[in-house]
């Protein structure tokens, strides 16, 4: 994992947010080859408090300006974000645009809680 690849380093998630960084898959992996399976990945890195939940989408964008979601994850209870904890890794589909970044989506009111995500392989 290298900075090219990461969508959050240690990024503090106590409102919706998009992700620190966007990623432009044509720079993170160049020779991978057509059909090499790539995912968005989550880890908590810093326990969530207080709030109801996390809800985390994947999106991609032609021009790095305007983005619509990919996919995403359920809602994950805040009692379940403790630091460790691995919760996302969403497929990002062969059939995407140039870059993809990750919007945090948090019901109720969070007070503390971080995260780091990057694009990996399976």
């Amino acid at each position: 994992m290298d900075y090219l690849s990461k969508f959050s380093d240690e990024q503090a998630i106590t409102t919706t947010a998009v992700s620190t960084n966007v990623v432009d898959l044509e720079l993170v992996n160049p020779n991978l080859g057509e059909g090499t399976p790539l995912f968005a990945r989550v880890r908590v890195t810093a326990d969530f408090a207080d709030g109801t939940s996390l809800k985390v989408s994947l999106q991609d964008s032609a021009d790095n300006s305007t983005f619509a979601d990919l996919a995403s994850t359920a809602a994950i209870a805040t009692a379940t974000l403790v630091q460790g904890y691995n919760f996302v890794k969403l497929a990002i589909p062969d059939e995407h645009r140039r870059y993809v970044r990750l919007n945090y989506t948090v019901s109720g009111t969070m007070t503390a809680g971080k995260v780091t995500a990057w694009v990996g392989l399976g």
